[in-house]
């Protein structure tokens, strides 16, 4: 799991709904509240084997909860430097950390970045960061970038993003988590024009709701609060440009992926 919102029932309400009854490794992106507000529950409920964050402390209360949880439950601790972590058929990647510390917005631009894979089907994980961090990436892991859905960095923020390091990711999806009207203005228009641009396929929770992605590790789907819909498969290629409509229903020039006409999204579709 990684990381955790700030709201702790809808969290915990959410895996007992999945059926969830145990954690093997629990990841905190970074210490932001938005971010780890939940972690002390969910590490006294569930008591995960293993615990990631970048290894920055933080000085506020919530942080200090997760910490004192961690002690509490003698949870495996480890450092977000990089390695590979296999879990059976799926590995986790973590990229490597910037070094030395990105100053100036040092939780955010220092987040663990985690690359998941699960036979052919890949994802790619940001949490905060920003274009400075992006192009460290691009110089020391470009070759572990390239992905099928991306979680686009600081909720779709401006300073993230860069056209480069999405081109360089490649996702046929981009999930954006953000809070419906929230002060920040997340996401960004910047952000979903280039999105947009290249032609890649936007989910985004303050207008899906909850969005969930199953995958066999060769096909997978997406479910929103609104619909379910089949999505291309998770191979290694560009995706084709192809134009599919039929009565009723919508689609991108740059994906197989069918939406209502009713949808929110229809109207950003290119």
């Amino acid at each position: 799991m990684i990381d955790s919102g700030s709201d702790e029932s809808l969290i915990l309400n959410y895996l007992q709904n999945l059926g969830i009854s145990h954690i093997d490794m629990l990841i905190a992106s970074h210490a932001h509240a938005d971010h780890i507000s939940s972690m002390d529950k969910i590490i006294a409920k569930y008591k995960p084997k293993a615990f990631i964050d970048p290894g920055i402390p933080h000085t506020t209360a919530t942080y200090q909860r997760m910490i004192t949880a961690i002690d509490k439950y003698n949870i495996n601790y480890y450092e977000g430097i990089s390695r590979k972590i296999n879990l059976g058929s799926l590995s986790l990647t973590i990229l490597p950390p910037a070094i030395p510390l990105i100053k100036g917005s040092e939780l955010n631009n220092n987040s663990v970045v985690v690359r998941l894979d699960y036979k052919d089907f890949s994802c790619l994980f940001t949490g905060d960061i920003e274009k400075e961090r992006e192009g460290q990436l691009l110089t020391e892991s470009r070759s572990n970038l390239n992905v099928d859905i991306l979680k686009v960095a600081h909720h779709g923020s401006s300073s993230s993003s860069s056209h480069l390091f999405i081109k360089s990711v490649g996702p046929k999806i981009a999930v954006i988590c953000c809070g419906q009207g929230n002060k920040y203005g997340h996401p960004h228009q910047e952000t979903i024009s280039l999105l947009q641009s290249l032609g890649i396929e936007i989910y985004r929770t303050d207008l899906n709701g909850t969005i969930l992605i199953k995958t066999d590790g060769i096909d997978y789907q997406i479910f929103t609060e609104k619909e379910s819909i089949r999505a291309p498969p998770a191979v290694k290629t560009e995706a084709k440009t192809t134009e599919t409509q039929e009565y009723k229903y919508a689609a991108s020039k740059k994906s197989e992926v069918f939406h209502y006409i009713s949808c929110s999204y229809v109207a950003s579709i290119k």
